[in-house]
């Protein structure tokens, strides 16, 4: 009889121990997934802020070159 209890016991704590990295795992793909997208948004957002830095640095190029053009004419 005691050996049936132990032995009941010995399988719950194991379908338990499973039970706890089942939910562990499924627990860190939910988290995987949300930092992909996290990754991904901050990847966008570091594209466009490039794109508009290029932009900018173009325009401040070409406002110098007119700067000087107009200095050197005077």
């Amino acid at each position: 009889m005691a050996a049936s209890k132990w032995m009941w016991g010995f399988v719950l704590g194991v379908a338990f121990l499973f039970w706890i990295l089942y939910a562990m795992v499924h627990e860190m793909k939910a988290e995987k997934l949300l930092i992909e997208y996290q990754v991904e948004e901050i990847h966008k957002t570091l594209n466009i802020h490039t794109d508009i830095l290029g932009i900018l640095r173009g325009s401040h190029y070409e406002l110098h070159n007119k700067l000087d053009h107009l200095m050197k004419e005077k």
